[in-house]
């Protein structure tokens, strides 16, 4: 443990940065998806939902925007490594 003196101050607490928002208008380049069809996966609950920002203004958190296509690939290997259906 480091003792500091009367005049000294603590080192910073380090922080972690704040995650970044993803908005919609750039979100179709980051998951290969138009916008209609992320709007359909919202409605059935397969994409994450936006945080509203303002009244005509929403964005996706890029941490869950990660999450999500780690889930897909996921899926992809699980259904690659799987048994072949055979013909």
């Amino acid at each position: 443990m480091v003792a500091f003196g009367p005049n000294q101050r603590e080192p910073p607490v380090t922080q972690q940065l704040p995650d970044k928002i993803i908005r919609l208008r750039d979100l179709p380049s980051y998951v290969g998806l138009r916008r209609t069809q992320i709007d359909t996966l919202i409605s059935r609950g397969l994409f994450p939902r936006p945080i509203h920002l303002g009244a005509r203004a929403k964005g996706w958190l890029a941490s869950d925007i990660a999450t999500w296509q780690e889930g897909r690939i996921a899926l992809r290997d699980q259904q690659t490594n799987g048994p072949v259906p055979s013909k």
